[in-house]
């Protein structure tokens, strides 16, 4: 229940940059594209005994640049358990980040409706403990990416693999942090 107002939220972001994007996209002949994303997070290396693996929800604008790429922009929240506190330890993870995505196969030529592709990007995520009782932090990350789309028109539905580098700080002392996200979602073109 908590992700309903963030989940509304991403939602309305996602159709009001549809409406000025179509009209942009018609003039410059770029390509606009909205997607959900629902997943899973799974905190690996240090993490992993800290936070528990947690369900994500968010969206995805994009604009390509050319044939073969296009600039990304995401957002989403996950709900999770910080196994470090007793009593106060529900908290939220909002990741938010830009970068890139590399579009093409040269084996898939005969197959159009598939769509591999391969990003890369930066960003940050803010952990908010939800009983207050501690300040939220943030964190810089950086990550690779991997997955396909299956388009049919203009709609689509996208699979994606990211691997996040995350910078925590616990206890005073700085270090990086390892991160899957298993991302799976509906995806829609508009021209």
């Amino acid at each position: 229940m908590r992700l309903v107002p963030i989940a509304i939220g991403i939602a309305w972001v996602t159709a009001a940059a549809s409406v000025p994007a179509q009209r942009a996209s018609r003039d410059t002949g770029q390509r606009i594209a909205a997607h959900t994303l629902l997943g899973v997070r799974v905190p690996t290396g240090r993490e992993r005994d800290v936070l528990g693996p947690a369900f994500l929800i968010g969206g995805q604008v994009a604009v390509r640049m050319g044939r073969y790429a296009a600039a990304m922009m995401s957002v989403s929240a996950a709900q999770g358990d910080d196994r470090t506190h007793v009593g106060d330890n529900a908290l939220t993870v909002v990741q938010y980040d830009v970068g890139v995505e590399r579009y093409g196969c040269p084996f898939c030529s005969g197959v159009p409706a598939v769509r591999p592709f391969a990003g890369a990007g930066v960003g940050g995520r803010t952990y908010r403990h939800d009983r207050g009782s501690r300040p939220a932090t943030t964190s810089a990350t950086v990550y690779v990416a991997a997955g396909a789309e299956l388009r049919k028109g203009r709609a689509g539905f996208r699979a994606e693999l990211r691997d996040y580098l995350v910078g925590v700080q616990r206890d005073g002392r700085r270090s990086v942090s390892n991160e899957f996200d298993l991302l799976a979602g509906l995806a829609y073109h508009f021209f």
